[in-house]
């Protein structure tokens, strides 16, 4: 029931993180703190993170019990608008 929006949210998680990957690469290119490193981090984790699930989006949502399905969904909405929020700072 859910699985299209799961699918969205998550491909939308991917190419908010891709874009912020691409500042903390630049800042690192600047500024070389570990500050920096630490953001390039946990963007890249969270990247590999978010492509396992669109991968089990694709390939196993359809076993997911509905009750499942809804805290994905809920989670994976969440981390949408966290990402949006930090790529609007970062971005400024």
């Amino acid at each position: 029931m859910f699985e299209t929006y799961v699918f969205c949210l998550t491909a939308a998680n991917l190419v908010l993180l891709g874009a912020l990957l691409i500042i903390y690469v630049r800042n690192l290119l600047k500024v070389r703190a570990a500050f920096t490193v630490g953001l390039l981090l946990f963007a890249s984790i969270l990247f590999v993170q978010n492509a396992a699930s669109l991968f089990m989006a694709v390939t196993e949502m359809k076993s997911f019990a509905m009750m499942a399905e809804l805290h994905v969904l809920i989670l994976t909405g969440l981390q949408t608008v966290a990402l949006i929020v930090l790529n609007f700072i970062s971005w400024r």
